[in-house]
C-alpha cells in the first residue's frame, strides 16, 4: 500500500477510540416492505444472483440513531485499523488520521465484517423502506459474500 491509499483511509475513518462489538439492537421488528418483500427474501434474491449458497444467514440489526452512529464510527475505525496494519503501509497511524466530516450521519446501512452483521439505521428505514432497497441490497451483498465464501488465504 502506498500514500495513494491515504484518501481511502481518510474517507473511511471516523474518530473512535475502540471497536464496539455487540452494540445493542432495538427489539421491535422492522416494518414490512411496501411491496410485500422481506429482508429475508432480499437475502435469498441477492444470494441467487451471486450464485452463492448460504449455510447461515447474516444477522440484520436495526439501531436507533445514537446507537447506529456509535456502531458506524466503531466499524470505520476497525476497518481503518485493519488497513493501516497491513504489510506495506507507510502512512500515519490510525490515531493520527483525521476523521472525514459526517460520514456516519449520511449512511443508511453498512456491513460490519468484524461483527459479521448488517446494521441498518432504523429511522431512515422506517421513513421510506422501499427507497432504501438499493442501499440495503448492496450491504446484503457484502454480507452474503462474507458468509458464503471461504476466508482469503
Amino acid at each position: 500500500m502506498s500514500r495513494s491509499h491515504l484518501p481511502l483511509v481518510l474517507a473511511a475513518l471516523v474518530a473512535s477510540s475502540a471497536y464496539a462489538e455487540g452494540t445493542p439492537a432495538t427489539t421491535t421488528p422492522p416494518p414490512p416492505l411496501p411491496d410485500g418483500a422481506s429482508l429475508s427474501s432480499m437475502i435469498d434474491a441477492v444470494a441467487a444472483v451471486r450464485e452463492l449458497k448460504l449455510a447461515k444467514r447474516p444477522p440484520i440489526v436495526f439501531l436507533d440513531d445514537a446507537a447506529y452512529s456509535a456502531a458506524c464510527a466503531a466499524d470505520l475505525h476497525a476497518k481503518a485499523a485493519d488497513f493501516v496494519a497491513a504489510p506495506g503501509w507507510h502512512g500515519p497511524s490510525v490515531e493520527a488520521l483525521p476523521p472525514p466530516p459526517e460520514t456516519c450521519s449520511q449512511a443508511l446501512a453498512f456491513y460490519d465484517p468484524h461483527g459479521r452483521r448488517v446494521v441498518i439505521r432504523r429511522s431512515s428505514y422506517e421513513r421510506d423502506p422501499k427507497k432504501q432497497h438499493l442501499v440495503i441490497t448492496h450491504e446484503l451483498g457484502h454480507a452474503i459474500i462474507n458468509f458464503a465464501l471461504p476466508p482469503p488465504p
